[in-house]
């Protein structure tokens, strides 16, 4: 796993920084550690600095990574690990043990928030504990000490029963601190979940959470020959979701597979994502908009870092499996993709683009005066087609038949509802195209619906359609200048 770091100039400042008696620069000491992990060796004594650094930070959610990581890696492996000598690895777990290290594990304040964490760290150290007193049949470096502490913080932080009348939220304590973007997004993460508890049915949560672990991803994890370092998602996690989606019980893995995606690497687990996503369709209704908040979101992922399908676990687990990509092919991709996205509605070996042919119809129906019967022709469409960008496309058509039967307002009404999906799941990145054409038929209906309109409207009105011109013209400064004129 690597080769030694004794003689490495970033492990001997790690070394110099850790016994400074003060002002030690932690920051640098977990740069270094997180290079080295990454580029040059996965050294035991590494994965214990970084530790003691999460727990300084309070930072439970990576503390308990570097633990699974520890777990995984010995498990595979232990005598490959670093350093080489068996006395020095021994010497590196026993630093856990230390007055300093435990010292600065003590009194930590825990909170309900990160109990799946601590979870995570005491079923990582149980496995620690086993594979070292195999290793150390005479006396294991295990640290007892720690061991104590993370079941104690495991079982201070167990969400306590609701007690009915009790005020709900933050919102009636006092604001807390914040200094620094970790600060900032971990009160963003509590937000996502108070919010996906509060408002199930709505996407917000959903998108808040997938946005603050995913828009921090540049590029795919390092791999070797497509497999990663990444530890796999629980066996008994597996079992249940597909226990759950087997029985008919979508609620329950719906809400487990939500519960899991900020744990470890679950993030990346592309399956899981699909398992969302089916248990929200088997809810119904209900649940659309989160099916299709989950859907844009995973696109955008795969749209960004698209290496992610071909990845694997450190025990070869694929993070995206042929049954998720072919939900991928069939549910993600049509979303967006301007040469696929029509096929979902679109029987084999035909040429026609549906949506085309549907307005051709509807405006031969509009016309020859049959208004009414040339909406609902668009409007039955829309009820009986499961492609959104087509259902995205159908609503456009419905705008223009409205503003040509004199009614922009109606129009603008599902326009507002068109642009926010364009905010919402990004479309202008997507599908520039359509944005455009969503867009321009907007400033067409406001142009058209100014008559009659009291001053203080129309101000509105001449704001919003300078925005909107504002942003065809960064995607198509032709069509900008057309709408302008």
């Amino acid at each position: 796993m690597g080769e030694s770091i004794n003689y490495e100039a970033d492990f001997d400042v790690i070394k110099a920084e850790l016994g400074k008696l003060g002002g030690i620069d932690y920051e640098l000491v977990e740069k270094n550690c997180k290079n080295l992990l990454k580029d040059k060796s996965k050294d035991i004594r590494l994965l214990c600095f970084l530790s003691f650094i999460k727990i300084k930070n309070s930072q439970w959610e990576e503390l308990a990574d570097i633990f699974e990581g520890f777990s995984t890696l010995a498990g595979q492996n232990y005598d490959a690990m670093f350093p080489d000598r068996p006395r020095a690895k021994q010497q590196a777990v026993q630093w856990l043990s230390e007055t300093r290290y435990n010292e600065n594990a003590a009194n930590k304040k825990v909170e309900e928030i990160d109990y799946n964490h601590f979870v995570r760290l005491n079923q990582s150290l149980t496995k620690i504990k086993a594979l070292l007193e195999q290793k150390f049949p005479e006396g294991s470096p295990f640290p007892s000490g720690f061991e104590a502490t993370a079941a104690g913080w495991e079982k201070q932080s167990k969400p306590k029963p609701k007690v009915e009348g009790r005020a709900e939220g933050a919102a009636t304590g006092a604001a807390e601190a914040m200094e620094t973007p970790k600060q900032a997004q971990a009160s963003a993460k509590k937000a996502a979940y108070f919010l996906i508890e509060k408002e199930p049915q709505k996407i917000i949560g959903y998108r808040l959470i997938r946005s603050l672990r995913w828009d921090i991803l540049e590029k795919a994890p390092p791999a070797e020959n497509g497999k990663t370092q990444l530890a796999p998602p629980p066996t008994e996690l597996s079992t249940a979701l597909l226990n759950a989606l087997t029985t008919n019980d979508f609620k329950t893995a719906f809400d487990k597979a939500e519960g899991a995606f900020t744990a470890g690497a679950n993030h990346l687990w592309i399956g899981l994502q699909r398992i969302s996503a089916t248990a929200c369709k088997g809810l119904g209704q209900p649940y659309a908009p989160v099916l299709s908040a989950i859907l844009f979101e995973t696109g955008l992922l795969l749209k960004r870092v698209p290496e992610l399908t071909g990845l694997s676990f450190s025990d070869g687990t694929p993070l995206c499996d042929d049954i998720t990509k072919s939900w991928i092919a069939t549910d993600v991709q049509p979303l967006f993709s301007a040469g696929s996205a029509a096929s979902a509605d679109v029987k084999p070996g035909a040429d026609v683009d549906p949506i085309e042919a549907e307005k051709k119809e509807a405006a031969a129906l509009a016309g020859s005066g049959k208004i009414e019967m040339a909406l609902d022709h668009i409007q039955t469409a829309i009820r009986s087609s499961g492609s959104e960008r087509d259902n995205f496309r159908r609503s456009i058509v419905l705008c223009s038949l409205l503003m040509s039967a004199k009614q922009p307002d109606i129009a603008l009404s599902i326009l507002d509802s068109l642009c926010e999906k364009i905010n919402a799941y990004h479309i202008d990145k997507w599908d520039p195209d359509l944005a455009v054409e969503a867009w321009s038929t907007m400033i067409k209906a406001l142009k058209t619906a100014k008559g009659n309109k009291p001053p203080a409207v129309l101000a509105s009105m001449n704001e919003k359609t300078n925005l909107i011109i504002s942003k065809i013209s960064q995607i198509d400064p032709k069509k900008a200048f057309s709408l302008n004129i």
